[in-house]
């Protein structure tokens, strides 16, 4: 009985199976064009790597579509407050409602024209010279000097034809000669 447990710890496996080991140790390699199921999981992970990197690009776009469009909305709805504010202060000129009126759509407007610029910042240089001016002189009008000259700065710098700059830098010389502190600010405006 000693000697069956001895040749078992000597050969653990059985005829079959060192037959099975022998043939798996001596098997030829299979070069790795030969491999296809590896060549197949390869293609398929690429596949799956330039779709996603795909997906991700086509959603960007998208979302930067999503915003120019949204951006163009609020500037739409701030033409559409400030003509009605018109309307308003003549309806109600000489009323005790004329400052309360106005008032409510004044703040209509801020509340667009900040989630406008919000936008522009947003969308940068995706955003066009047209839209960036219309919202930086509506800043310019609330008093947000700073932000509205940053604004102008992209405007002129995404500017794509001759008009669109001149709009841009006639707006931020405009700017920069009515806020100017100092002489470089002023012959900056000027140039």
């Amino acid at each position: 009985r000693q000697t069956q447990d001895d040749e078992k710890r000597i050969h653990p496996l059985t005829d079959e199976e060192l037959i099975k080991v022998r043939e798996i140790v001596e098997k030829p390699k299979q070069r790795l064009w030969g491999n296809y199921p590896l060549i197949v999981s390869v293609l398929a992970f690429l596949l799956s790597l330039t779709t996603a990197f795909a997906s991700v690009y086509t959603n960007h776009r998208k979302d930067i579509h999503d915003q120019q469009a949204q951006l163009a909305a609020a500037i739409q709805t701030i033409q559409e407050l400030s003509l009605k504010q018109v309307e308003v202060h003549d309806k109600y000129k000489d009323t005790p409602y004329e400052g309360q009126a106005g008032g409510l759509i004044t703040g209509q407007v801020s509340n667009t024209l900040l989630t406008a610029s919000d936008l522009a910042f947003e969308l940068g240089s995706n955003a066009t010279t047209a839209a960036l001016s219309t919202v930086a002189q509506g800043l310019y009008g609330l008093g947000d000097y700073s932000r509205s000259q940053k604004l102008l700065e992209l405007a002129l710098n995404v500017a794509r034809s001759a008009n669109d700059e001149s709009i841009a830098a006639r707006s931020l010389g405009f700017l920069k000669i009515r806020n100017g502190r100092s002489g470089k600010s002023l012959q900056e405006g000027e140039e």
